[in-house]
């Protein structure tokens, strides 16, 4: 029994060994390859002869700790330990086969800092990541069979960020001797949290990915992290984008030949401007919507536009869709909103659709517009109320009712017959 016992200890110091032996060397072939790609007069041959060569040893290395009996997780530590993962981090190519392979590793170091207790090495981990995620904030040097990975990386790594928020301090605030604030020090405070970086250069160009996902868990880290709260706060990156986004569909809409007259554009970017105001800290959601109202939903209800009852019709249609409680709150709280439900009322030729919408809203949010109601005081200089609006909806409809729901089914079961 003790001799097995030794025997196992035995084999298990050589695989280590082993293992130590084809990291030494793969870091020699790595600095190889950075060296050769960095010299500016270089054939196209020589330079693929580097990057196969580099390749080859990456191969060989995967299939060495496929012969471990403990699998990859000790191989990962140990090439985060030995730095070779820092190395391979630094790597940026568009060599199909190159890229592949340090996909191969870096879904292995997801799947291990996911699974895994990383307290130990998280420093390491996010400085990594960070060199790793930096690599790909330049969209124009990006081909298109990269784009697919990098997106998904992104959603991994708000997972781990999650785990370990302090990742988030690590890329916002690097030590001043770390190999992230080397990276970042020649750049402006914006461009210094590489995801985000990521998903807004996805949203510049429209990419054909959707970032909804992605914006809503990212931003929603700030409930964890101060520094990223901070760092929101004073950047306005993303609702100065997402604001010129509705602006544009809006333009487009307005400008543009009849058959590109389109409301999707402007409903997709709202939506995400009502998830982050509810899932992020109180402030950054008080400055979110506060740009939405004043650059967008103002600019939209004051001017006569020509679309303008299809795109606030759109906004209702959203908040129905979606649970958006501060949203909403905030919507029926706005003057020019509530004054544009009156007009409308006024307009035999939309009352389908505004009924329609209204009985959408109230089906799915009913418990929280009728407390809205009930607990909304009308100061004495507010023209119009939510609760003006429902007694207003059951003039127009002759309902002797005070169930908002059962009015609206009733007044689309008859299909407006009393109109």
């Amino acid at each position: 029994m003790f001799i097995k016992q030794n025997d196992s200890i035995h084999e298990k110091n050589t695989h280590k060994f082993q293992i130590d032996y084809f990291l030494e060397r793969l870091k020699i072939h790595i600095a190889e390859y950075v060296e050769v790609s960095l010299q500016k007069h270089v054939s196209s041959i020589q330079e693929k002869q580097n990057t196969d060569k580099l390749c080859l040893k990456l191969e060989e290395l995967s299939k060495r700790i496929e012969e471990q009996e403990s699998g990859y997780n000790d191989v990962v530590l140990r090439m985060i330990e030995t730095n070779v993962y820092m190395m391979l981090a630094t790597i940026q190519t568009t060599d199909y086969n190159l890229f592949n392979q340090l996909t191969i590793y870096f879904k292995k170091l997801v799947t291990y800092t996911l699974q895994e207790d990383c307290l130990y090495t998280v420093n390491q981990v996010g400085e990594i990541f960070g060199c790793h995620l930096h690599g790909f904030t330049k969209y124009p040097l990006l081909v298109a069979f990269q784009l697919p990975y990098i997106n998904r990386l992104i959603a991994n790594i708000i997972r781990i960020c999650k785990k370990y928020p302090i990742i988030l301090q690590i890329w916002i605030l690097p030590d001043g001797d770390s190999k992230l604030a080397t990276l970042f020090q020649s750049l402006p405070n914006n461009t210094r949290l590489p995801m985000y970086q990521i998903i807004k250069n996805f949203l510049v160009v429209d990419s054909p990915l959707d970032q909804t996902v992605n914006v809503v868990e990212l931003i929603s880290l700030t409930k964890v992290s101060n520094c990223l709260d901070n760092w929101f706060l004073q950047n306005k990156d993303l609702v100065n984008l997402l604001s010129n986004k509705c602006s544009n569909s809006i333009f487009q809409m307005e400008n543009l030949d009849s058959r590109f007259h389109n409301v999707t554009e402007f409903a997709k970017y709202f939506k995400m401007f009502c998830l982050i105001v509810e899932n992020c800290t109180p402030q950054i959601a008080q400055t979110y919507y506060n740009f939405f109202e004043t650059q967008v939903l103002n600019v939209v209800l004051h001017n006569e536009i020509r679309h303008q009852h299809q795109l606030a019709f759109s906004v209702l249609q959203t908040i129905a869709e979606i649970t958006t409680i501060k949203t909403m709150e905030r919507v029926f709280d706005n003057e020019c909103f509530t004054s544009w439900i009156k007009i409308v009322f006024e307009e035999v030729e939309n009352l389908p659709n505004l009924f329609i919408s209204l009985s959408n809203l109230f089906s799915k949010h009913e418990e929280i517009l009728v407390k809205l109601m009930a607990t909304k005081i009308k100061p004495s200089d507010e023209p119009y109320s939510i609760e003006d609006l429902r007694l207003k909806a059951m003039k127009v409809c002759k309902r002797d009712t005070t169930e908002i729901s059962s009015f609206m089914a009733t007044t689309l079961k008859h299909q407006f017959k009393d109109l």
